[in-house]
């Protein structure tokens, strides 16, 4: 009898972990919006002595609103999620290269029971690749 109760609170503690782990994502790897409608092109442009190998596109990201975050209370202040992709990049001649991304690429979340964290593009950046060098 014992065994069983032993058992089944168990398996309850369990279901209920996983059950929220579930509900809420996690700011580190945050869940890709299934819908982005604000796409944005990126072009770049170089007169450099010659063409370049490779021109990659970067986009960072980052939860914009403050107050949707928990606050470490050993630090003594919020951990801002961020995170980042890499923007194909491709030529459109000997001096131009084009891409795209979507400013609402990650989907919003109530993280920590605090409000909606929204994310939103808080930097972007081209590098340029030649003989194995890169330039940003």
């Amino acid at each position: 009898m014992q065994t069983r109760i032993v058992l089944a609170a168990l398996a309850l503690s369990s279901i209920l972990t996983v059950g929220c782990s579930m509900t809420h994502g996690n700011p580190k790897e945050p869940a890709k919006n299934p819908h982005p409608v604000k796409r944005y092109e990126i072009t770049a442009t170089s007169h450099a002595p010659g063409p370049w190998d490779v021109i990659e596109g970067n986009v960072g990201y980052e939860v914009i609103n403050k107050d949707c975050l928990s606050m470490d209370s050993f630090l003594g202040q919020q951990d801002v999620p961020n995170t980042g992709f890499v923007v194909a990049m491709t030529r459109v001649d000997d001096h131009t290269w084009r891409g795209y991304f979507y400013r609402d690429a990650l989907q919003d979340e109530d993280y920590y029971k605090l409000g909606l964290c929204r994310w939103d593009v808080t930097s972007a950046g081209i590098s340029a690749v030649v003989a194995g060098a890169r330039f940003n």
